[in-house]
């Protein structure tokens, strides 16, 4: 039976998700997520289209994109046809990387256009990888909340169109979001995933411990998942106090005080 063809509207956006032939992983190493970025950037560019949001995970990758013809299966099949003949080649295999088709949804309300863009963001929280999506570079949340540095390709002012007018308050509105939407999953995250550093109580983390202010802060989001609001109003703080902080951390990599490597002692297969 012929396949049936696919339904391309241009001006579209859609909800790309690409899995692994076999769920076996797309990526095993850095350098090949890079490149993955990379690959994705020029098929970007190649096709005109417009990126909102992505997330790379091991086995699979979720894009938000917008396109202006009717280019998706080709710009689909260029990307994921060259990733994987670079891929195999370098590794010196054979066979199919990715699974035959990839899954395509056209996002037509707002609504689901909110869910996808929290959606796609919280997948290594949700694969119990790390405790934030911030800790996550291979995917657009750690630009499009805090900004600095990010791939020329992804069209921040995008998505943060859909969460005001103004740039600043626009982050802090889609900060607010994605961390209500983690709140509601935290207790259900800390159980499964059987975290090595046992969540503090809030009055643990900055009652009677050696450290600056700032450092505990961070350790209360990026390693204890409280959300800046319940930092804020423990600490007596205004919330954009607090996202201040939580930005500058970011942008110098959550490398700073009690903060933990995210990539150290990730298993391959919990991706």
């Amino acid at each position: 039976m012929p396949r049936q063809l696919r339904l391309e509207i241009p001006d579209t956006l859609y909800h790309i998700t690409m899995r692994g032939n076999a769920q076996q992983d797309i990526v095993t190493s850095d350098s090949e997520r890079a490149l993955f970025i990379d690959m994705l950037g020029e098929t970007v560019y190649r096709s005109g289209w417009t990126c909102h949001s992505y997330c790379l995970m091991n086995n699979h990758y979720h894009l938000v994109i917008q396109i202006e013809e009717q280019n998706l299966s080709e710009g689909m099949q260029w990307l994921n046809g060259r990733f994987a003949s670079t891929v195999n080649s370098r590794k010196r295999r054979c066979g199919h990387l990715f699974e035959s088709r990839f899954h395509s949804k056209v996002i037509d309300t707002d609504e689901y256009y909110y869910m996808v863009a929290c959606y796609i963001v919280l997948n290594p929280v949700r694969a119990f990888v790390v405790n934030h999506p911030c800790l996550w570079k291979w995917s657009s949340y750690q630009k499009t909340a805090f900004g600095g540095e990010h791939p020329a390709f992804l069209d921040v002012e995008a998505l943060l169109s859909m969460f005001g007018d103004e740039i600043a308050q626009a982050r802090e509105a889609y900060i607010g979001f994605i961390d209500g939407w983690l709140e509601s999953d935290v207790e259900a995250i800390q159980a499964a995933n059987d975290l090595s550093t046992k969540r503090l109580d809030l009055a643990e983390i900055f009652r009677n411990r050696p450290g600056a202010r700032n450092t505990l802060i961070e350790e209360a989001y990026f390693v204890h998942a409280y959300r800046i609001r319940e930092i804020a109003e423990y600490c007596g703080l205004s919330k954009s106090v607090v996202g201040r902080i939580i930005k500058k951390s970011s942008a110098r990599g959550t490398k700073s005080g009690t903060v933990p490597d995210p990539y150290v002692g990730v298993r391959s297969d919990s991706l």
